[in-house]
């Protein structure tokens, strides 16, 4: 029988498991394929449960401030989330990638040098893969390594998964409307950081952070060395280019004297829908930066598009995670127009009562703003940049769904227009550099 954390390996086992999604179905997956006794079950069904009906509870991340696991918890029955009960079942090394942003783009960077360097590798987590289900994998070979997505939901309740390495891109204000305070969000990747078993590499930014002074007293963190400023082909974004920074600086404590360059990312493709153009038409060129869901995010996103024009529309949309508006203001103040649509909008409307702030309560007006927009500007390179800086969920089921609504947007108002679409990238603005 399995070893669970709190009993017996004669002890017989039933797992509950709350939440229904990716993480769940996949625990009960696992379950059935070991004929553990399971049952998936939502908020809306726990009533129907007693507490003595299971002896272990799986829940997966979005659930962490549920009442029903916290009187499960009461009830003194060991309640994990996946990443805890998964690592029961597997040894193979892991790599812990977390930070507010860029945590994706920076697993899959990893991933395909692993790859480049004939090592293997896995990519589990918050990136869409529950190690739950490669546990099969990681048994068939030790040797594949793990590397694991890690969000504030998943690290803030560990206590059994303990990576041997970890990384953290960033840390800026998000998701406050699950953690309520910023120290309770930087607490919660701070309960993954500490809990690694080698070495951990942060971004040298997270010392201003006034909550970093735990960091002061670790021996297990290493600092990587300057960011390059210098454009290159293959990180073209100063964000990409300083995760890039991060992994060969955790490299170098993994693989020393391993030769780690650009060139290992030569042909490598950033997942879609994080700051890519996806129209361009003579001056006009749409990025689509739908993954955007913070003032972080977007003050990166904003610093790059200026680059390549004279103007900037900025699109923002979506659904509060309780982040103060605030943070946007020197956003507002350098768009030359801002178009916001969405749960947001009439907030948004409300907080900046600037002359350039345009609430668009549907896609027509949306539509025509910009096409005003164009004409207006239309002898200077015009930049229309979606970075939405809230959640997709008011509106679209994810950032993706987002994305795809802005590229179908961006194509029909250069037809309007009449002009012909291009994916090509303009040249950057003389004297710029990204």
């Amino acid at each position: 029988m399995m070893d669970v954390v709190g009993f017996s390996n004669s002890a017989p086992m039933k797992i509950g498991i709350l939440g229904s999604g990716v993480t769940g179905q996949a625990v009960a997956q696992f379950c059935r394929e070991r004929n553990i006794p399971s049952h998936v079950f939502t908020e809306g069904d726990c009533s129907n449960w007693e507490l003595n009906d299971f002896t272990c509870l799986v829940y997966s991340p979005g659930s962490i401030h549920s009442p029903f696991l916290r009187e499960v918890r009461q009830a003194g029955i060991p309640c994990m989330n996946d990443l805890d009960f998964a690592q029961k079942f597997y040894t193979n090394r892991t790599i812990a990638i977390t930070g507010t942003n860029g945590k994706t783009s920076t697993a899959e960077m990893l991933h395909h040098i692993f790859k480049k360097l004939r090592i293997p590798s896995l990519l589990t987590g918050n990136i869409g893969i529950p190690p739950i289900s490669q546990v099969r994998r990681f048994n068939a070979n030790p040797r594949v390594w793990n590397i694991c997505e890690v969000s504030s939901f998943q690290a803030r309740d560990l206590t059994i998964f303990r990576p041997d390495y970890a990384l953290w891109t960033n840390f800026a204000p998000n998701h406050l409307d699950m953690h309520g305070t910023l120290e309770d969000y930087f607490l919660s990747k701070w309960n993954l950081l500490r809990r690694v078993r080698e070495v951990a590499v942060v971004d040298s930014s997270l010392f201003d952070c006034p909550l970093a002074e735990k960091f002061l007293r670790a021996q297990i963190f290493a600092i990587p060395n300057e960011k390059d400023d210098q454009v290159n082909p293959v990180l073209p974004h100063a964000h990409q280019a300083a995760n890039f920074h991060l992994i060969c600086a955790l490299l170098e404590k993994i693989i020393p004297g391993q030769p780690i360059g650009p060139h290992l990312l030569e042909d490598f493709s950033f997942p879609p829908h994080r700051l890519s153009p996806c129209g361009t038409a003579e001056n006009l060129i749409f990025w689509d930066d739908s993954k955007a869901t913070n003032s972080a995010a977007v003050k990166a996103a904003f610093a790059h598009v200026k680059n390549f024009c004279d103007r900037l529309i900025w699109v923002t949309c979506g659904k509060s995670k309780g982040e103060d508006l605030e943070n946007f203001r020197p956003i507002v103040a350098a768009s030359d127009r801002v178009l916001v649509t969405g749960e947001i909008g009439e907030i948004f409307l409300t907080h900046f009562s600037a002359s350039n702030v345009c609430h668009c309560l549907d896609d027509e007006a949306f539509i025509g703003q910009i096409c005003a927009c164009i004409r207006a500007f239309r002898r200077q390179k015009c930049a229309i940049l979606l970075s939405p800086g809230f959640a997709s969920f008011d509106r679209f089921k994810n950032y993706e769904e987002r994305g795809q609504w802005f590229q179908r947007l961006a194509e029909e108002i250069i037809n309007l227009e009449g002009k012909r679409i291009s994916t090509a990238l303009p040249p950057l603005r003389q004297g710029r550099c990204g």
